[in-house]
């Protein structure tokens, strides 16, 4: 067992691997995690902006003119990074079993990565839903226009929020009612509406047993299903 400096100018002649180790053993010394933060905050933020400026390079390839690098969450991505270390008395830097530092970067890589890509499949998911949630107001009162759609819902998340919780419920029953697979169509479409998987992911899927293109043939007709059953629910609201 790696023991600790009793002095704590020595934590920085610690090795890395010895270092995280004692942070996993000794959760509650603030000194050794300071030295850790010290070491690797700079590595783990350039594994998180990497991340990000990878799904920004993917963004623009699939069209999205707006896609532009956003290090504006860097620091949430970092504490989220931290939390799944730290998390269960220290479980994922317990089952580290390398004995290097480059090692030690590569396992703390693969958890800030995985932070970040969670993160862009839910502001992905969230941007994909953003459509749903909005289908009542183009049906709405005569002289609505666009912009004033976007300002009353802007002005006002927590109705936003609820329409959207109807809407996901309204969805996800007008396919049970009307679709010959019900249990495949629903997992298409929340995997790609409320997760943030793309196409080909959920054709990678197993259980989904189709193609890419035969992924995006399911969703188009779902999606035209869903604003139906939307529009209707949304007109028998007003009459």
């Amino acid at each position: 067992m790696v023991s600790r400096p009793s002095d704590p100018t020595d934590l920085t002649k610690i090795d890395s691997v010895s270092l995280a180790a004692l942070c996993a053993d000794r959760q509650e010394d603030s000194e050794l995690w300071i030295e850790f933060l010290r070491r690797f905050t700079p590595k783990i933020k350039s594994f998180i902006r990497s991340t990000l400026r990878q799904s920004m390079g993917e963004s623009a390839h699939f069209g999205n003119p707006a896609a532009s690098l956003d290090t504006s969450h860097e620091s949430d991505l970092l504490q989220d990074t931290i939390l799944r270390l730290v998390q269960n008395r220290c479980a994922a830097i317990k089952r580290f079993s390398g004995t290097t530092e480059s090692e030690l970067l590569a396992y703390l890589a693969v958890i800030a990565r995985s932070a970040a890509r969670d993160f862009n499949r839910r502001r992905s998911a969230k941007r994909r839903f953003h459509w749903l949630a909005h289908v009542p107001f183009e049906y709405g009162q005569a002289g609505e226009t666009p912009e004033n759609v976007r300002e009353l819902s802007a002005r006002d998340t927590v109705e936003r929020e609820i329409l959207a919780r109807e809407v996901e419920q309204l969805s996800l029953q007008a396919i049970q009612d009307d679709s010959g697979k019900p249990d495949r169509d629903k997992m298409i479409f929340q995997l790609y509406y409320f997760d943030g998987l793309s196409t080909g992911q959920i054709a990678a899927c197993k259980g989904v047993g189709l193609s890419k293109t035969g992924v995006e043939k399911i969703l188009n007709r779902l999606k035209n299903r869903v604003r139906s059953a939307v529009r209707i629910s949304s007109i028998g609201a007003r009459s």
